[in-house]
């Protein structure tokens, strides 16, 4: 009960135990004081035209988040999550980032950046994330290309007790 803010940016898709991370962060802030998560989740995004495989591509970053402890998921159960440890005042604010606001080159980074340099066998074939990787950008080049990914900020208030 010691700081006004506690504050977590893309952890809580790495945690197998997001809970005891926010209860800790509970834990910190004073009676009124304020927990805040930013994050992703992988169902918001999109690209189009996608290349052959991204689907394929995305089911493999899901499962090796999983294998890790992870969850590429998480943004959509931020809410839950501060729920569940006792936080009072839980709201959760959505921004879309879109080709048009960040440009495609920026897009295509969101989309397979992390998840190209974490990606291994046996969840894809480094020569199949190469090749969606090289795809993309070479769509994101073309004029009717689009996607978007969201983020996602969660924030609570520790109780007054």
């Amino acid at each position: 009960a010691s700081v006004d803010v506690a504050y977590a940016r893309f952890l809580f898709q790495h945690l197998a135990q997001p809970l005891a991370a926010l209860a800790e962060m509970r834990r910190v802030v004073r009676p009124g004081g304020l927990v805040l998560v930013g994050d992703t989740d992988d169902g918001g995004l999109l690209v189009f035209p996608a290349p052959e495989g991204f689907d394929r591509f995305l089911a493999a970053s899901h499962e090796a988040q999983a294998a890790r402890g992870g969850d590429r998921a998480v943004g959509r159960k931020l809410r839950g999550h501060l729920l569940s440890a006792g936080l009072d005042d839980v709201r959760v604010a959505t921004r879309a980032l879109s080709s048009e606001d960040i440009g495609p080159a920026a897009l295509v980074a969101i989309a397979v950046g992390f998840k190209a340099g974490v990606l291994r066998e046996p969840f894809i074939a480094a020569s199949e994330v190469a090749r969606i990787q090289r795809d993309l950008t070479a769509l994101a080049g073309r004029p009717e290309f689009f996607g978007h990914a969201l983020g996602y900020l969660a924030s609570g208030r520790r109780p007054r007790d």
